[in-house]
């Protein structure tokens, strides 16, 4: 198999930050985060969670291919709870791919605090295999042709990765 040929499977987890947020940008992705993610009586907003700060800097670093549009935003968003909501849906519908990072890292560091998953019932990412009557259904009905006729291909992860 080539070298040349691009790996088909998820990019490599990044784990630092082009830089770190300021304290200003910190405090307005929570603002964010707590409308985007506002909780109840049973569910705390991200503002209560003491976990999300260390959990959004995960996400963050996850996607860092996405910091410089998130910093953007962070440095136009409104103080007020009332104005960032506004922006919010202004954001959703003239820029939406800008909306569509912002927000989903907030959810995703979210969803990444151990109390948030248990209240809401989420179980995190894990594995379920599919039984072998389900696999053999697949098989069966040419989803996993393409990748049968492949074939079995094996690309070296890169140093440190």
């Amino acid at each position: 198999m080539s070298a040349s040929i691009e790996r088909l499977s998820v990019p490599p987890v990044r784990k630092t930050l082009p830089r770190p947020l300021t304290a200003a940008e910190q405090e307005r992705y929570l603002a964010i985060a707590d409308v985007l993610c506002c909780g109840n009586e049973e569910v705390p907003p991200p503002s209560r969670c003491p976990e999300f700060a260390a959990k959004l800097e995960i996400a963050l670093a996850t996607r860092s291919d996405a910091f410089d549009t998130i910093t953007a935003a962070l440095a136009e968003a409104p103080t007020s709870r009332d104005g960032l909501e506004h922006w919010l849906r202004r954001m959703h519908d003239e820029d939406s791919s800008a909306f569509t990072v912002l927000s989903t890292v907030a959810a995703g560091a979210y969803l990444m605090v151990p109390a948030i998953r248990a209240a809401v019932g989420y179980p995190g990412q894990r594995r379920d295999p599919a039984g072998l009557e389900e696999a053999a259904d697949q098989i069966g009905d040419g989803i996993l042709d393409p990748v049968l006729e492949r074939g079995h291909f094996y690309v070296p992860t890169p140093e440190g990765a």
